[in-house]
């Protein structure tokens, strides 16, 4: 087969090509979801509303989403180099995954309103996708699945501090 190697893999600078343009347009999904947060105004009044004492600063929210992003299509790149139907689905879980990333920006509006029941509910289906997506990923590339789960940790983390503001504002 031209192009491949013995095995019928792709080469390596094709590979890292789909790597590469896998993580672009992940962190470019990041960067709209931001835009939507910032033009919905989602987070403008996060640094006024009472928060816990160890919440991070709303930039550095804003810039661990950008890495977990470039992680995910990291993830999603390397499952792309793999053949199989088992590699699509994990690919496509993770497609999803990062969609609802994307939509955060959305269901973040009740920052904003009276209610954070939306983002418990986005957080705990965040959770529920890279979970799904990284036990997909594991048995094909478990690279690509430690890539996920990351977010598993920083998502679990944003609902206790979601927890935290709701408990100082007695919602």
């Amino acid at each position: 087969m031209a192009g491949s190697n013995a095995q019928g893999s792709p080469p390596q600078a094709a590979r890292r090509r789909e790597l590469i343009a896998n993580i672009a347009a992940c962190v470019g999904a990041a960067l709209f979801g931001n835009l939507l947060t910032f033009l919905l105004r989602a987070f403008e009044d996060y640094d006024a509303i009472a928060r816990p004492d160890w919440a991070p600063p709303g930039p550095l929210i804003g810039a661990v989403w950008l890495v977990l992003f470039a992680m995910h299509g990291a993830a999603r790149g390397l499952l792309g180099s793999i053949p199989g139907a088992a590699a699509g689905r994990a690919r496509l879980a993770v497609t999803v995954l990062v969609a609802h990333n994307v939509a955060y920006a959305v269901y973040a509006l009740p920052f904003v309103v009276e209610t954070r029941l939306p983002l418990l509910l986005g957080n705990l289906t965040a959770i529920t996708l890279c979970a799904y997506a990284a036990g997909l990923a594991w048995p094909i590339s478990r690279p690509a699945a430690l890539l996920l789960l990351p977010m598993i940790a920083w998502v679990f983390f944003a609902t206790v501090l979601l927890s935290g503001i709701i408990a100082l504002e007695g919602l």
